[in-house]
C-alpha cells in the first residue's frame, strides 16, 4: 500500500519537474536575442508568451521547494512536492541527507519563494515602492533558476533510489532538445513570413 501511494505521490512530482523543464528550455530559447525581428512584428504577443512561462517557471520551482507549516496545512492541505515524497523515507539520515543538499541551495529557494509571494502571487506595497531593496534582498538570475531545476531531478532521483531502493536517476534532456528543436522550427517558419 506504501509503495503504491509513493508511487502516485512520485508520478504527480515528476510529471510536475518535467513540465518545469518543458517550459524553462522554451522560455530559455525565446530569449535569444536573434529573435528580436520576429518579435517586433507581434510584440504584444511574444511579450505576454515570455512574461508568463517566466511567472509559471517561478511558481512551478517555489512550489516544488515549498515546506508548509502547521496552519498553511490546515488551510490548503499538505503540499505534493519534493517534501511530501520524503516523508516516505524511512531512513532519517538518508532524509537528512537529502535535505542538506536542498539547504545548500536555500537562499536560491527564498529568492524564488520572495518573487512568488511578493511580485507574482500577491502584489506586495512594500516591494512596489522599494524595487531596489527587493531585488537586493531576493537577488535571482537564470543561472539560479537553472540551478534549482537541476537540484530538483537530482533530490527526486535521490528520494526515489532511498525509498525503492533501486538506482534512479532523471536527465530531461528530450525536454532540451526537443524545446530547443521547436523554437528554431517556429522561428524559421515565422521568419520565412
Amino acid at each position: 500500500m506504501k509503495n503504491d501511494e509513493f508511487e502516485k505521490y512520485l508520478n504527480k512530482v515528476r510529471n510536475n519537474i518535467s513540465n518545469l523543464h518543458n517550459r524553462f528550455y522554451i522560455w530559455r530559447g525565446l530569449l535569444n536575442k536573434d529573435y528580436n525581428k520576429i518579435y517586433n512584428k507581434n510584440k504584444y504577443f511574444w511579450a505576454s508568451v515570455v512574461y508568463s512561462l517566466d511567472k509559471l517557471i517561478i511558481i512551478d520551482l517555489s512550489k516544488l521547494f515549498e515546506q508548509r507549516n502547521e496552519w498553511q496545512e490546515k488551510r490548503y492541505g499538505k503540499g505534493i512536492n519534493l517534501y511530501r515524497l520524503m516523508e516516505f523515507i524511512e531512513d532519517e539520515s538518508k532524509k537528512n541527507d537529502i535535505e542538506k543538499k536542498i539547504n545548500e541551495e536555500i537562499s536560491k529557494i527564498e529568492s524564488i519563494k520572495g518573487w512568488r509571494d511578493k511580485l507574482i502571487a500577491h502584489e506586495d506595497e512594500d516591494v512596489f515602492l522599494n524595487m531596489d531593496s527587493f531585488y537586493e534582498e531576493y537577488s535571482l538570475k537564470h543561472a539560479d533558476i537553472e540551478d534549482l531545476i537541476e537540484l530538483s531531478k537530482k533530490i527526486l532521483g535521490d528520494i526515489t533510489t532511498t525509498v525503492t531502493k533501486e538506482g534512479h536517476s532523471y536527465t530531461f534532456e528530450t525536454f532540451r532538445r526537443e524545446g530547443d528543436l521547436d523554437i528554431k522550427t517556429i522561428m524559421k517558419k515565422l521568419s520565412e513570413d
